[in-house]
């Protein structure tokens, strides 16, 4: 039950976390998901938190990068964006951000077809593909931020899992990343 990777223990604890931070925190911030229903769980978690403190959750929810950029770009001068990994690339106001919290690192879903035949190519390719593809998806998220903007990611997985050498290898120069877990507490 309370084995890394149980989602309900981590996305109560990255909740609580990021609420807890947003108190104290000057400025913008954004949370990086990498699935819908984590941006589901929380959008309503936040949004539900936040508000009392006047701190606004704009989530991309059913709507589209851009329009979530632009509601930023015109909200209060505290808010958070929830925004899925994939609409990261249409994010344009990284300078904007104070702080980035990533849930999950940012590993495509092993179900999708389009992956399952690239790594037809691979003798071994999740450490052959899908790791170096990972970290690359994670050193684009860092290479667009400003050189002050805080880091936090809630994957325990970086450093527990045999990849994680090649992680902190390829991200060590790039950004302090504080590493924050449910099994860490």
């Amino acid at each position: 039950k309370n084995a890394p990777g149980n989602d309900y223990e981590n996305e109560n604890f990255t909740a609580k976390y990021i609420i807890s931070q947003m108190k104290d925190i000057k400025g913008n911030s954004a949370l990086i998901c990498n699935s819908k229903k984590q941006l589901e769980y929380f959008t309503v978690k936040l949004s539900k938190e936040l508000a009392p403190l006047d701190i606004k959750v704009i989530s991309e929810g059913p709507g589209s990068a851009a329009k979530v950029g632009e509601k930023f770009k015109q909200g209060s001068e505290k808010s958070i964006a929830l925004i899925s990994r994939n609409s990261w690339d249409n994010f344009k106001y990284y300078d904007l951000l104070n702080q980035v919290f990533i849930h999950k690192l940012p590993f495509d879903f092993p179900e999708d077809p389009y992956l399952m035949s690239l790594n037809a190519a691979f003798e071994d390719s999740f450490n052959e593909f899908q790791v170096p593809k990972a970290i690359f998806a994670f050193k684009k998220v860092l290479h667009r931020l400003k050189e002050n903007t805080q880091v936090t990611l809630f994957d325990p997985r970086i450093l527990t899992r045999n990849y994680s050498d090649a992680f902190i290898k390829n991200l060590s120069n790039m950004a302090k990343i504080d590493c924050q877990s449910y099994i860490f507490q």
